[in-house]
């Protein structure tokens, strides 16, 4: 019995980051899967044709999916709610029902007894009721760790698992036992219905345990991080991590290994018998040990091309250049699973694994062409060792990373090392992309073709610049000092600013219209108050705050009116913190499908920002002009990132005389280029420049 290739999905346009299938529907059952790129998607098997069932509003990454039923399917992500839509209604960005109680990023549900159970980084699990669709039990462990996945096991008991390495058994919400056996960080629980469980983690190990505590056995032969598990219903376990590879297990043994060329195979489930693997190569991929099913003979070579072409990081493997053999070693017969290194005749490292009894090409192991000064940390060579400093006053924490790792996987990690909050794990990833400039070892498909690409040094840039840091002693003098020459006064004033979600929307909905309703004056410290606090809304807070978005562009309303420059500058550093906020989307674009576009209400308060005369005397001339530059070079970076063709933004882009506001403007204008929004060449009085970081951007413009 030999699991093969049968089907591959295409679709989603980053990572596959869990996928489900319909419980009931035997004769056509469907693939339901969720992706980074804020999508959940609905396959037909007998086409591979899909449809997209939910759209984040916010293009927020989803990281699970749980069919209910065969229409009904819930998922979560980094929006922190859970909505529940409909496989047979046309897509929307809302949901049918909206679970709404966690704080941080959901990561796992799992359904059962008419229960729904998710769990987040904010440390909890939730209990849902899905006859009422409310929350009648939270679960949270003394370590207000992550956590992870969470699973039913009857009535009232149940599974999880965290980032501190442990499994707790949970009767209500009292912890009966803790599971301790597991390394590292436990990434996901399955019950296998006959008292026992298994659970899977970064150690690379599977153990398999009974309801009672005990340690039935370990199951050892993963590289690397364990993600995912599933049980199929011929008895095998089948298992997918971060060494390329998925492992179908019998018992203690390990029947097969398959590698796929891709880093990360992050998700599993199953069609009866069949795999299905959600990767990181944005695919999803369905194996079948049925040779009726197999793909056709095209269709598995050009896979298995695909394996033997990809390259694997020389740092990912533990090799000594100096020792490797040449193809001799093939001669060898190894046992299921093992992957070894051999030298070619030409001096290139190869990677072979054994599989169904014969060694098969895996990759090539290349080195970085990111650097050639390797830094050492804790013994071992990194293309990179940054130095994060993560708090005033103590020394800078050492972040590590290789070209061609996963940046999710690698943010991950140093989070957990340095027990810092997960919720870090969007800043640290876009701290690695933008200082190692996107370097990786390009993941490689076997359905998709690539094209050549122009090599560009500087464009796309993507990174919002954010005026976010937070003076809550000058926001309280701010308010203070107002206050008290106001008739009606503010009834207490706040003295800390740096707040969660819920209290941002609070302060937004019921202190920032007290301090719009004083005089003009006034609005500087009322958009400073909306700079501190619109990013910290998620969208839990507009679904509860209905209201929100009106309350805010009644704001804007006032922003715009005003001519007093110092007010400007502040309403131009919160015009920028909108753009990243959950917000945005809902006050300035209007979206048909999958077709995104900028509403003319954006445009009109653009056009009404530029009709403004600031005196070049003020002393906020300069960052009035820089926060209009930075506005549009944000507002192009929304562009590339949700590809909104349209280039109505270039008529913004005019020399303003100050050198970082002309610099922003034109990475605006490579932005627009890049997405071929526009044909602009560079404008002439771009040449005055000539600073390098100009000529590159330069160089970027004139190849697009």
């Amino acid at each position: 019995m030999v699991y093969k290739l049968s089907k591959t999905l295409i679709g989603h346009e980053q990572d596959v980051k869990d996928v489900a299938t319909t419980p009931g529907d035997a004769v056509a059952p469907r693939v339901v899967s969720c992706s980074r790129d804020g999508t959940i998607r609905a396959w037909s098997l007998s086409d591979q044709s899909h449809s997209i069932v939910f759209h984040s509003s916010t293009n927020s990454f989803i990281n699970a999916v749980c069919c209910l039923d065969d229409n009904l399917v819930a998922s979560g992500g980094k929006d922190n709610v859970v909505f529940i839509n409909s496989l047979d209604e046309p897509v929307n960005d809302v949901g049918i029902y909206n679970l709404i109680g966690h704080q941080n990023n959901i990561c796992s549900l799992h359904h059962r007894h008419n229960k729904l159970i998710s769990s987040s980084w904010d440390g909890t699990a939730k209990v849902w009721d899905l006859s009422t669709y409310e929350c009648v039990l939270t679960l949270k462990s003394d370590t207000g760790m992550s956590v992870l996945d969470a699973v039913i096991v009857d009535d009232n008991r149940y599974l999880t698992c965290s980032a501190d390495k442990y499994i707790r058994f949970w009767n209500g919400n009292s912890v009966t036992h803790i599971f301790k056996g597991h390394t590292d960080v436990v990434r996901k629980l399955l019950l296998l219905g006959d008292g026992t469980f298994a659970s899977c983690s970064n150690d690379g190990t599977i153990k398999i345990w009974s309801l009672e505590g005990t340690l039935i056995s370990t199951l050892s032969g993963h590289e690397s991080f364990i993600y995912d598990l599933v049980a199929l219903p011929n008895g095998l376990l089948v298992s997918a991590g971060e060494d390329r590879s998925v492992r179908i297990w019998k018992g203690q043994a390990l029947l097969q290994a398959i590698t796929l060329p891709c880093i990360s195979n992050w998700c599993l489930t199953n069609v009866g018998n069949d795999i299905v693997v959600g990767s990181s190569d944005n695919s999803i991929r369905i194996f079948t040990s049925d040779p009726e099913r197999y793909a056709a003979k095209e269709d598995l070579e050009r896979f298995e091309e695909s394996v033997k072409t990809s390259t694997i990081a020389e740092q990912s493997v533990d090799i000594n250049k100096t020792d490797v053999p040449g193809y001799e070693r093939l001669e060898v017969h190894g046992t299921e699973g093992q992957t070894v290194m051999v030298k070619s005749p030409v001096g290139v490292i190869e990677a072979y694994q054994w599989s169904n009894g014969q060694w098969n090409k895996i990759g090539d192991v290349v080195g970085s062409s990111a650097s050639s000064d390797k830094k050492v940390h804790n013994g071992k060579e990194y293309d990179y060792v940054f130095d994060v400093d993560f708090e005033d006053g103590k020394p800078p924490l050492k972040l590590p990373y290789n070209a061609g790792d996963n940046t999710y996987t690698v943010a991950n990690q140093f989070l957990a090392d340095n027990e810092l909050p997960a919720s870090y794990v969007q800043d640290v990833v876009a701290f690695l992309e933008k200082n190692t400039q996107g370097v990786s070892l390009t993941e490689t498909s076997d359905s998709v073709e690539t094209k050549a690409q122009v090599s560009l040094s500087v464009l796309p840039v993507t990174q919002y610049i954010q005026f976010k840091d937070i003076n809550s002693s000058q926001l309280n003098r701010g308010l203070t000092k107002f206050n008290d020459s106001q008739t009606h006064k503010l009834s207490s004033i706040p003295t800390n600013f740096d707040v969660s979600s819920s209290e941002a929307a609070d302060m937004i909905t019921n202190l920032v219209p007290q301090v719009f309703e004083w005089d003009e004056s006034s609005y500087l410290v009322g958009f400073d108050l909306l700079r501190s606090l619109i990013g910290k809304l998620g969208i839990s807070d507009i679904l509860k705050n209905e209201n929100l978005p009106e309350l805010v562009q009644s704001f804007i309303e006032k922003g715009a009116a005003s001519e007093n420059p110092s007010v400007l500058m502040m309403f131009g550093r919160f015009l920028n913190n909108l753009v990243d906020s959950v917000l945005f989307m809902q006050i300035y674009a209007d979206s048909e499908g999958d077709n995104v576009t900028f509403s003319s209400a954006l445009f009109q308060l653009l056009d009404t920002l530029t009709q403004k005369k600031v005196d070049q005397h003020h002393k906020h001339y300069n960052q009035c002009i820089t926060g209009f530059s930075t506005l549009i070079y944000n507002l192009s970076a929304v562009q590339v990132k949700q590809k909104v063709g349209s280039g109505d933004l270039a008529k913004y882009i005019n020399d303003t005389n100050i050198e970082e506001a002309n610099y922003r403007l034109l990475i605006a204008l490579g932005n627009l280029k890049y997405i071929k929004a526009v044909a602009t060449p560079l404008p002439s009085w771009a040449h005055k420049h000539s600073e390098p970081r100009f000529i590159s951007l330069f160089n970027d413009i004139n190849s697009l």
